[in-house]
């Protein structure tokens, strides 16, 4: 089972950079994703509203006249716009005067229209709606609805792109990350070879090589300084044994040393052997 807190430093480090790496990318990647399609929506809607307001100026004739089949005739134009999928034009009354459905697409139950300029989206499909006006009347409503069908192009090769700029991005991270990592991981390391080396020979003349000011280079600086005691310790503690074994020796009296509760034994002095 993977855990991280098992990992050598070398590779947390390198762990840590290219995630944040990753992340970065995706990010970036979601925020430019979602700039694009509401930049695509926002052309989609500009084109859409143009058209009706195209139908719309030229409907207004055939509802003043109330003849359907030259509003019919108007909504035939749009078969050279594959994205719109419907286009009807209503009267006042809210019923329907004129229909244009695209080929191989069956004709949406007939829904009240809004008799205000609007839009809306849902999911892929986008209405837009336009008052007509005869004058200052009222006269109808033009309703539009649009498939948005280079969204799904669109969002497969913004995923191909992603993929490919994030494979990019971890590949150039992970060489960036294996040699950045070695500023920090190389001094930690060799503290830490001291340390292992100090352990298994008691050498504490041994030191770290300080490289550089930072909170690493204060850790590397006490630990020299806590060797320099020890070994301080270590020296004196040998001088007071060597003191106390030449005058032990130079006794001639018997005299031993006891742990406190007087179970063992600690030290007899030389004599012993002399007098017994």
């Amino acid at each position: 089972m993977f855990s991280f807190h098992k990992l050598p430093i070398k590779h947390k480090l390198m762990l840590v950079i290219t995630a944040t790496s990753v992340v970065a990318v995706l990010v970036v990647g979601a925020a430019a994703v979602s700039y694009e399609l509401a930049r695509y929506h926002g052309t989609v809607l500009r084109d859409l509203t143009a058209q009706a307001e195209i139908v719309a100026a030229n409907s207004e004739a055939a509802m003043q006249f109330h003849d359907p089949k030259a509003a019919q005739e108007t909504l035939a134009a749009l078969r050279s716009r594959r994205m719109i999928v419907w286009a009807r034009v209503f009267t006042a009354n809210d019923e329907l005067f004129a229909e244009y459905v695209r080929e191989g697409v069956a004709s949406p139950p007939v829904e009240r229209p809004a008799h205000t300029a609007g839009s809306a989206l849902d999911g892929a499909q986008m209405r837009v709606w336009q008052p007509i006006f005869s004058g200052h009347d009222f006269a109808g409503v033009v309703c539009l609805q649009a498939e948005l069908t280079d969204q799904r192009a669109r969002l497969k090769s913004y995923a191909a792109i992603g993929s490919v700029v994030m494979l990019a991005a971890l590949l150039a991270s992970l060489l960036l990350s294996s040699r950045l990592q070695e500023l920090i991981s190389a001094p930690i390391l060799d503290l830490a070879d001291v340390a292992r080396a100090v352990t298994s020979r008691k050498d504490y003349s041994l030191r770290a090589q300080q490289r550089s000011a930072d909170e690493i280079g204060e850790l590397e600086a006490g630990f020299n300084q806590m060797l320099s005691r020890i070994e301080e310790r270590d020296d004196a503690l040998r001088a007071s044994e060597e003191r106390f074994r030449q005058l032990a020796e130079s006794i001639g009296q018997v005299f031993w040393l006891t742990n406190p509760e007087k179970t063992r034994m600690v030290y007899v002095s030389p004599a012993y052997e002399k007098v017994w």
